[in-house]
């Protein structure tokens, strides 16, 4: 019995050394892909074709996930202002926060945003957007 919990205890020691060992890293492969080309036409959900003529320097994410992706690919800098319930980085208030509930488009003019992201037409802020020539 005693030489079992010798075996067992080395077996153990063993496969925890070999677990924490790191091994050779495979190359990271290259991406092929190539970047996106401005102007880009986006289809929007409502239907419209949007023009964006260069890449938005100044969004506002009126959408906690659409926050969340922005500042998970590395455009958090790019954000003027966010929903309330998401920031950029997470956790954070580091952002101005907008309600996306009750979209004021006088505050969201004020951030001079080149793009506005929303994940629903609440009040008809969509429509309000385009009059006002905001993307």
């Amino acid at each position: 019995m005693k030489h079992l919990f010798v075996v067992l205890t080395v077996v153990v020691v063993a496969l925890t050394i070999t677990a924490c060992t790191s091994l050779p890293r495979e190359a990271t492969p290259t991406s092929t892909a190539k970047p996106s080309a401005f102007p880009m036409t986006i289809n929007q959900s409502d239907g419209v074709d949007l023009e964006i003529a260069a890449p938005p320097k100044r969004i506002v994410s009126l959408s906690t996930h659409s926050t969340e992706d922005l500042c998970s690919i590395g455009a958090g800098d790019q954000l003027a202002a966010v929903e309330g319930y998401a920031n950029c980085p997470a956790g954070s208030k580091v952002k101005p926060e907008l309600d996306a509930f009750k979209p004021n488009l006088e505050a969201i003019v004020g951030y001079q945003p080149d793009l506005v992201y929303v994940s629903s037409d609440q009040d008809g802020i969509v429509e309000a957007l385009r009059r006002v020539g905001i993307p």
